[in-house]
């Protein structure tokens, strides 16, 4: 008796719905993704052959442009928030909520904590002209800054961010305010250089 075939059909695979979740979370991805802020300041870094990653959301940096202007910037939105509410209190400065965003939301900071709400009404652009957080020793800003930082973490790792151009002397003068503050481990931010090759 022979045996009885079953007509083969072709299968299809409906892909609407693989469709509408890709397209929801493109959707989801472009709405919710955060992109960094612009720099107040540019710093052409040194190079070394050092593989060492800085954590990009658990850090406090030191910027020092090639006029050896200091700049302060904390990584992660709840650090800085902390950091501004201490040093409001510190300099008995109030801001508005929009200023309070602007800190948040932006990046680093150089300018004395009396011209800060002056800063933060201006835009991203308008900001790049800030004149250095104060370094003397009448007035040592920076030191109040990386004491907030300590003051929300004890542990917090501190970076120097420098351009290639700065004078010696301006560096050693932000890595004193650091040893000053009991902050003996921090680290150099500088851009990739090739590991030299060993001939034989």
């Amino acid at each position: 008796m022979p045996k009885h075939k079953i007509p083969r059909k072709s299968t299809t695979i409906d892909m609407t719905a693989m469709c509408d979740v890709a397209f929801l979370l493109l959707t989801f991805f472009m709405l919710t993704t955060k992109f960094k802020p612009e720099e107040v300041v540019q710093v052409d870094t040194p190079t070394s052959v050092s593989e060492k990653i800085v954590d990009g959301t658990h850090t406090a940096i030191i910027t020092v442009d090639k006029d050896g202007k200091a700049f302060f910037d904390m990584l992660g939105r709840n650090e800085r928030q902390a950091a501004l509410t201490t040093m409001q209190g510190k300099y008995q400065i109030a801001l508005n909520a929009n200023q309070e965003k602007a800190f948040i939301n932006g990046s680093a900071i150089g300018c004395p904590m009396e011209e800060l709400p002056t800063w933060l009404d201006k835009n991203a652009s308008e900001r790049k002209g800030q004149p250095g957080i104060p370094l003397d020793t009448a007035k040592n800003e920076l030191r109040d800054w990386l004491a907030a930082g300590l003051y929300i973490d004890p542990n917090l790792p501190f970076v120097i961010k420098a351009d290639r151009q700065t004078e010696y002397p301006k560096i050693k003068r932000v890595i004193d305010i650091l040893q000053e503050s009991n902050i003996n481990n921090f680290s150099l931010i500088t851009g990739m250089e090739a590991l030299p090759k060993i001939t034989r």
